[in-house]
């Protein structure tokens, strides 16, 4: 017998023979999902496992597919659906994950950053207390145009609509905050 028929079936018998605990539509749902995870489990992760070129993270990419069918039971009303959003969940995830993989193939992380000497971390601390004094200086709207532009990275629109001004008023704050701050930080070295 086809094993989706079986699994069909394996699912309707589950549903039938389900015991109402007062609970009743949680439990024959429940007693589904384990149904659907004998049936389908190993054809899943035989699909992932192809699709992902044998990768071991096929394994948790079936896993995901069901944990989400789980947390979706309550929409799945017909047994022969929850096979079919199954099978388009876990080709949806790994998918997804051979996007991730070539993201990251495409970037690699930078070579690992080396140790800073012990001279070396005095300065930064010592600029970075620098910058503080010389932000604390600043008007507030400039401070806090400064902070949001380039410390939080915001974009103009995102800075105005977080201080609640005009863009043209963050780009002449951030203008005006930034040549003072340079000013400032001359006179503080």
């Amino acid at each position: 017998m086809d094993p989706v028929v079986a699994g069909d079936s394996a699912l309707r018998s589950a549903e039938d023979s389900a015991v109402s605990d007062g609970r009743g539509v949680t439990v024959r749902r429940e007693v589904q999902i384990e149904a659907l995870y004998v049936v389908h489990y190993q054809p899943m992760l035989r699909t992932a496992m192809l699709l992902m070129g044998g990768d071991s993270a096929a394994e948790d990419v079936v896993q995901e597919a069901f944990i989400r069918v789980y947390g979706s039971r309550s929409n799945i009303r017909d047994p022969d659906r929850a096979a079919a959003y199954l099978r388009v969940t876990t080709i949806n995830l790994a998918r997804n994950a051979l996007r991730r993989r070539l993201l990251a193939a495409r970037h690699p992380p930078g070579p690992p950053a080396i140790a800073a000497t012990p001279e070396e971390r005095a300065m930064a601390e010592v600029r970075g207390v620098l910058v503080v004094r010389a932000l604390r200086q600043l008007p507030q709207r400039q401070r806090e145009v400064v902070v949001l532009r380039y410390y939080a990275d915001l974009s103009v629109a995102q800075t105005a609509r977080a201080l609640q001004i005009s863009e043209g008023a963050v780009k002449s704050y951030g203008s005006r905050g930034l040549a003072r701050l340079a000013v400032l930080l001359k006179e503080l070295r």
